[in-house]
This record gives structure tokens, sequence and C-alpha cells, in this order.
């Protein structure tokens, strides 16, 4: 996958496209290493950082009730840490 269209891909996918694609990626091993520093550069760029609460991301519509902000931050968080929480899918392949 070109590195431009990973980029619109990061752009464009709401918080459970991020997290589908992230998945998908880490398990395939394709472009892993490129997806991820896009993904982690987005998404660190994206957030809101407020004095005392850490980081957050806005509400979106269509994820859960009213795609609270609690739901949103907890799936970008997990897509961060995605190689802390999931095992390989393809041991050697």
């Amino acid at each position: 996958m070109a590195l431009a269209r990973q980029r619109e891909q990061v752009a464009a996918l709401d918080t459970q496209g991020l997290l589908h694609t992230t998945l998908a990626s880490y398990h395939g091993r394709e472009d892993w290493k490129a997806w991820n520093r896009l993904l982690r550069d987005a998404l660190i760029r994206s957030d809101r950082r407020v004095e005392g609460e850490g980081m957050t991301w806005p509400a979106e519509p269509g994820l859960g009730e009213d795609g609270h902000e609690i739901s949103v931050t907890a799936l970008r968080l997990v897509c961060l840490q995605i190689y802390y929480r999931y095992a390989r899918a393809l041991v050697n392949p």
C-alpha cells in the first residue's frame, strides 16, 4: 500500500475504521511499520489535551450513544496499543 494512500486512509477513517484497519495491518504485516507511524502521528496530532485530564478525542457521530468522547478516546487508545494488546495472528508467515 502506497504511503500517500495510507495518509488518505488515516484521515478519512472514523474511529471504528481506524481500529479495524490497524488490527488487519498488524496481523497481516502489510506495511505495518509505515501504517503504525502514520496512525500514531495522526492520532497524537488530533487529540485534545486538557491540563490535569490527559488526552482525549472529541465525540463522533455513529459511534455508540451519541459517539461519546469516552468511547472514541478508548478505541483510539486501543489503536495506539495494538502491539501491546494482541499477539500476531501469523507467527511464521
